[in-house]
């Protein structure tokens, strides 16, 4: 072979290695862009994802937040309710103690103009009697006082409560 020869067949070489250098090239930067494209696609996928968790989150925080916001003011009312009840109560036991003292002094009263033993006793006996029916019909009412005080104490709660296991459910 012949230098021009040679040199034909070197350039022809160089020619077909140009070629699949640049058809290698080719394909790798195809291969490059494509697997761009999948990762492009997969970081779209992690966004609309990421995105719908956040959305989710943000509608489970409302939520929450609102039942949060229901049993605060629940629980306002019922302190409310009890702090009113517990006012009445304490009412009722202060005009008690004051009928009581009146009642004893009256008593003491009525025995200073006493005559006889018969009659302290008489005075006495009505006076343990009258006493013990005020008691017992204070009682009577203090009772139904409290649980009505209770009833309204918890009804707030009760409720919220209801409304909770309603929601869930």
């Amino acid at each position: 072979m012949d230098e021009h020869e040679m040199q034909n067949v070197a350039a022809e070489q160089t020619d077909n290695g140009k070629h699949a250098a640049e058809a290698f090239q080719a394909q790798a930067q195809k291969a490059g862009e494509q697997g761009l494209a999948a990762v492009k696609g997969l970081g779209d996928n992690v966004r609309t994802l990421m995105e719908k968790s956040l959305h989710e989150t943000r509608a489970r925080y409302a939520k929450t937040k609102g039942a949060m916001e229901e049993v605060s003011s629940a629980i306002e009312a019922s302190f409310g309710a009890a702090r009113d009840g517990v006012a009445q109560l304490n009412v009722k036991a202060i005009e008690a103690l004051k009928a009581d003292s009146e009642a004893n002094f009256a008593l003491l009263t009525s025995l200073v103009s006493v005559k006889s033993m018969s009659d302290m006793i008489t005075l006495n006996t009505e006076f343990v009697r009258k006493r013990f029916e005020e008691a017992t019909a204070r009682a009577k009412t203090f009772s139904e006082m409290a649980r009505t005080v209770a009833e309204e104490a918890a009804s707030p709660i009760r409720d919220s409560v209801a409304k909770s296991v309603k929601f869930a459910s």
